[in-house]
């Protein structure tokens, strides 16, 4: 039987890079058996906690481990805290203990007798790297201020209630409760406990302090605790056993869990940590469909994943579909899904028991399917019907083609001649509710559409409309959104008599789907406990336009929260990807009541990040040429900087607005001797550098990105060619801002943006 491994995040920062797969084997052999030869399992002389080990990695390194018995009997379960050179990894395991937060009972891994002028020390090194960074900003800001006037978030907050009823260490908790948010970041990035700095975030972002105490509560331990205090065996197993404790480890039960997070070579892999305010999300038992909003980088996915394997081991029979916009998206959430739980059981059909995923439009074709009966869907939703439609794939000519007829008739102007309007009407007013004629679509409820349009208006695109249906009924073709559209109105004739055909939706990229799609989502799952669990973040909306899903049957009636912590993205490449998003309103679709639709007008306070690293660097170029010649150069510094990659995937990412650019980039980085990847619809090549499209990053991260060709004449983009409406061009130019927005929020530590001549509007001067 194999030991249990509890792994601290902090440990996987401790490992040196040329002793990570040394640090592998070590790890298996100690789950294995602390027996096995060459581990040199050695306790200490005179340790501050009687449990602390050291283990050979090599004649260089050791690792510092916690042995944990099992007074019942059975395997020990074993704490790794770090890999060191020899003689530190002696002198760090002597002074470390490991204890119980006397409030909040979340084991802790500290060094004994951490003094206050250790304390003082360690802030004073942080505060000097913070103002080291953020010199000249700093100095700006505080100009700005008038004198005793500094903004202290925490100044409501009495030092000694922190302590008592939160557990915040004495030293942290009265400095924090006097600094200005400068001050508070230096405080933050020294704090020893990363739970307590996420805790003192929290707070200072506006979260209550009833909801933190609750977030960072693990179940109390049977005996009395005592600051500093050893914990006894028994209360640190029963401890990390609760759900708050273990969002802070890694747990390994066994040898085959440990084997595939090791070679999978990210040992920060997303599916072995949630947080307590993300845990809650992945068991809470809701009366209706949920909606779980947060910026990029909160571990919405990482819910959304957690949550759908927790409803198939809940019940094994239970029919989940898990879904989301894209393709590329849909084989990702099916990766992580089998990697979360290899065993969990996966659906070959659309209503088997188990997890059947798919894109949203695919989902469709095991409705709309040869031998399937379309006939009286299709009558319903187009006024006519065929055995097996064609998919129409010249969608955009169609429309225009449907124009020039239609201007036969009657005379068509302004928004009615631009495709973009036509689609989203199409897909908003007249698919959703199945309007198969002229009457039904006057008297039609356009809410949330922001042209208006007269009478005239509305036979004028009726008459686009009939010429649109035509032709397809001539080529016996339907679009994808209208495909969807019938598979809608076929589930529903199929509830009639037989019921839904899934118990729980999960739906990942929610922002990003329109009426028919969201609609099509509800006709799956009849309403009931845990029906639907939407996961999005309108700040990432690249496709759609805004919709409110209570305007299509999916009534969220206040069920819905925010996350706010990042945990991909560094504080400064956060504060330039948020910087992009000013001046845009992005509440069109929430609802008025839901949690945090007051703050998609702004960024301040909204995301957080308890990473740092160096600030986003920038550089405009007068050519093309001079542009390629700087990537490059950035290219084999960091490449040589990083050292040999051993991943499977790449750890630098070069994200340009168009296809154009991105092949144009790829020619001109071979031309200077450097090797890269293109890519576009498929998975990753190799580990060399990936590039590719702003649109085809979304979901992937990078160690480091290069956001390649941010010009005015790329960004924004889509807006070129087309006479918006004054509501569509704002729709647009959110979009836009969006894409930016995710491009920037893919890098973990490292961002470079580059541009020729004239950089784009939407970066910050």
């Amino acid at each position: 039987m194999s030991s249990m491994l509890y792994i601290p995040p902090t440990f996987f920062t401790s490992v040196p890079k040329q002793v990570s797969a040394q640090t592998t084997e070590t790890l298996r052999k100690l789950q294995e058996s602390a027996d096995l030869p060459g581990l040199h399992v050695e306790p200490m002389q005179q340790p501050a906690d009687a449990r602390v080990r050291t283990v050979r990695v090599n004649d260089q390194f050791r690792m510092v481990v916690f042995k944990i018995d099992n007074p019942d009997g059975g395997e020990p379960t074993w704490i790794p805290t770090g890999v060191y050179n020899h003689d530190d990894a002696i002198k760090i395991a002597r002074s470390s203990v490991c204890t119980l937060n006397p409030a909040t009972g979340i084991p802790e891994i500290r060094s004994n007798g951490d003094s206050e002028a250790d304390f003082e020390a360690r802030l004073r090194a942080h505060t000097a790297k913070l103002e080291a960074r953020h010199k000249a900003e700093l100095a700006a800001a505080r100009s700005h201020i008038p004198e005793g006037t500094e903004h202290t978030p925490l100044e409501h907050y009495d030092a000694a209630h922190l302590v008592s009823d939160l557990g915040i260490d004495h030293d942290l908790a009265y400095a924090a409760v006097k600094a200005n948010e400068a001050q508070l970041e230096a405080l933050i990035d020294a704090a020893e406990i990363p739970w307590q700095a996420e805790a003192l975030l929290a707070l200072a972002v506006g979260d209550p302090f009833a909801v933190v105490l609750e977030r960072y509560s693990a179940a109390p331990a049977n005996e009395a605790r005592k600051e500093g205090e050893v914990a006894s065996d028994r209360a640190l197993l029963e401890a990390l056993a609760t759900d708050t404790a273990r969002s802070n480890f890694a747990v390994f039960t066994s040898d085959d869990d440990l084997q595939r997070v090791l070679e999978s070579g990210d040992f920060e892999a997303w599916r072995l940590f949630l947080h307590p305010e993300q845990r809650r999300y992945v068991t809470l038992h809701t009366n209706g469909p949920y909606r779980l909003t947060g910026g990029a980088g909160t571990g919405k996915t990482v819910v959304l994943v957690h949550r759908t394997v927790e409803l198939a081991r809940r019940n094994p029979e239970a029919r989940i579909i898990a879904t989301t916009f894209t393709t590329n998206l849909a084989e990702q959430l099916r990766a992580h899904i089998q990697s979360l739980d290899p065993d969990v059981r996966i659906a070959e059909n659309l209503g088997d028991p188990g997890i059947f995923i798919a894109n949203v439009d695919q989902l469709a074709t095991h409705i709309v399917r040869p031998g399937a009966d379309l006939s009286e869907a299709m009558r319903e939703v187009l006024g006519w019907s065929s055995d097996v439609p064609r998919v129409r794939t010249n969608e955009n000519a169609a429309w225009s083609d449907a124009v020039a007829t239609a201007s036969l008739r009657t005379p068509i102007e302004g928004v009615l001649e631009e495709v973009p309007f036509l689609t989203t009407e199409y897909a908003s007013v007249v698919l959703p509710f199945a309007l198969t004629s002229a009457h039904e679509y006057m008297r039609a409820s356009r809410k949330g559409r922001g042209a208006k349009l007269g009478r005239k208006q509305r036979t004028a695109m009726w008459n686009i409309i009939e010429a649109f249906r035509d032709s397809g009924q001539l080529a016996d073709e339907v679009t994808f959104t209208e495909r969807i559209a019938i598979a809608t109105r076929m589930l529903d004739l199929h509830a009639e008599k037989n019921g839904r055909v899934a118990d729980h939706v999960l739906v990942d990229e929610t922002q990003d789907l329109d009426p028919v799609r969201l609609m099509y989502l509800r006709a799956l799952v009849a309403e009931g406990p845990d029906d639907m669990f939407l996961a999005g973040d309108e700040h990432q909306r690249i496709y759609s336009t805004a919709v409110r899903p209570s305007h299509y049957g999916i009534n969220i009636r206040g069920r819905s929260r925010r996350l706010r912590l990042n945990y991909r993205t560094t504080a400064q490449n956060l504060d330039l990807a948020l910087s992009i998003l000013d001046g845009g309103d992005y509440s069109g679709a929430l609802d008025s009541d839901e949690a945090g639709s007051d703050e998609l007008t702004t960024r301040h306070g909204t995301y957080r990040s308890l990473m740092r690293g160096p600030a986003p660097e920038f550089f405009g170029a007068e050519t093309l040429s001079e542009e390629c010649d700087h990537v490059a150069h950035v290219l084999r510094a960091w490449l040589e900087d990083m050292g040999e990659d051993e991943h499977a995937s790449p750890r630098i990412g070069i994200l340009t607005r168009t296809k154009t650019q991105r092949d144009n980039l790829v020619r001109a980085l071979e031309e200077r001797d450097l090797r890269v990847q293109n890519i576009d619809r498929g998975g990753y090549l190799n580990s060399r550098p990936a590039v590719m499209t702003l649109h085809r990053s979304k979901g992937t991260e990078f160690e480091r990105v290069i956001l390649f060709g941010i010009d005015d004449q790329h960004v924004p983009y889509a807006v070129r060619g087309y006479n918006f409406d004054p509501d569509g061009h704002n729709e647009a130019m959110l979009r836009e801002r969006s894409l930016l927005y995710v491009g920037a929020t893919r890098a973990r530590e490292r961002l470079l943006v580059t541009w020729t001549r004239q950089r784009s509007a939407y970066l910050p001067r």
